[in-house]
């Protein structure tokens, strides 16, 4: 059954379909608020169709561009307002185009978006190379390799996060990729290097990719006020990480773990002490989200009935399967597009969450 996805923000229109092997039956939909040239790349990403649309009104819109496109290649597109991306086997037809559109309506636009076409695109391949090569120059640097050394696995685990350790990674393959014949020159030592991590980390690739796209930090992005009472607070984490390795625990790093209280208000609710309660805290606050990953926590944990299922799509669903949540934000999606963390406010909460969450905040109505 076919799914449009519309790309609504600009984590998820900058990602787009990169680190995904197939579309399958995914529609990809990018919609912008005017028309304008738009230069397009697919970098870490599969084969795949693009067609641009132009849109005359609510109900119907013409292609401009359809072409299929193979990876690391630039495209450039013309005059455009719409832009879709899916499988290379898939048409775009008047059908395809009315169900685009009036899932676009539902949906607020975005600010221009897009690389300026003026750009020269040898200009960026030098631009994406040189980031790739630095990636790998930091873990040339961490390990102290000279010369045509070897990388130290225990030392990069430990001197890199999980979402860095992704983009490293990322950055391996396009180098290996750039370096075949035919293509850029690239240092002898970094392809030497990126070789190595690719070998090394090939165990949890895909656990790293997904946390290169929906694992970084995001603390200093929230708010750090106290939920009870406002005052300056710290992030408390409820599900323990204890035991779990660092390519699985960089989930329970999240907001959706955690709850925002002080010191006064911790010690007063004796969050350290209960956890029952610190349980209820953040169940009552991030609602299907904390039910969502907490499913995953026991199926990991091999408790209970909860199992992870056997074909988890982690390039679409990177934060837990999809049985485990809802398809929104506010119902708890694992998807690629809910990764980009986000208040609780929105967040869809039952009666009984939202009461078990008032009375712990004091407020008994």
């Amino acid at each position: 059954m076919r799914k449009i996805i519309i790309l609504n923000s600009a984590f998820a229109q900058a990602l787009g379909v990169m680190f995904r092997k197939r579309l399958g039956e995914r529609v990809f939909v990018f919609p912008y608020p005017s028309k304008a040239r738009r230069l397009y790349q697919t970098f870490f990403c599969p084969p795949l169709r693009i067609v641009a649309l132009v849109r005359k009104g609510d109900q119907s819109a013409d292609v401009v561009f359809d072409q299929v496109v193979q990876p690391w290649r630039f495209v450039k597109l013309p005059k455009t307002d719409l832009v879709v991306e899916m499988a290379v086997e898939k048409e775009m037809n008047d059908a395809l185009i009315s169900d685009i559109l009036a899932e676009v309506r539902e949906k607020p636009h975005l600010q221009e978006g897009g690389v300026d076409p003026n750009t020269g695109i040898q200009d960026l391949i030098f631009a994406l190379l040189a980031s790739a090569v630095a990636d790998i120059r930091r873990v040339k640097a961490v390990c102290g390799i000279s010369g045509f050394g070897q990388v130290d696995a225990e030392i990069v685990q430990k001197r890199f996060a999980p979402w860095e350790r992704g983009n490293i990674l990322a950055s391996a393959g396009f180098i290996l990729d750039y370096s075949l014949p035919a293509r850029i020159s690239v240092p002898e030592g970094a392809v030497f290097l990126s070789e190595q991590v690719i070998e090394l980390e090939n165990e949890f690739q895909e656990e790293l990719l997904a946390a290169a796209v929906a694992g970084t930090p995001w603390r200093k992005e929230f708010s750090s006020d106290c939920l009870r009472c406002g005052k300056n607070a710290s992030w408390r984490f409820v599900l323990p990480s204890e035991g779990f390795p660092p390519e699985l625990a960089w989930r329970l790093a999240r907001p959706e773990n955690a709850i925002p209280l002080c010191r006064d208000c911790a010690r007063k609710l004796h969050f350290a002490k209960k956890e029952q309660m610190r349980h209820d805290l953040v169940w009552g606050l991030w609602g299907p989200r904390f039910e969502a990953l907490q499913s995953w926590y026991w199926a990991v944990r091999g408790e209970g009935a909860y199992r992870i299922p056997m074909h988890w799509d982690k390039e679409t669903y990177p934060l837990w399967p999809r049985e485990f949540g809802g398809e929104t934000w506010e119902t708890g999606s694992g998807a690629i597009w809910c990764a980009e963390p986000r208040g609780y406010q929105k967040v869809r909460r039952t009666k009984a969450q939202a009461k078990r969450l008032k009375e712990l905040m004091g407020i008994v109505e």
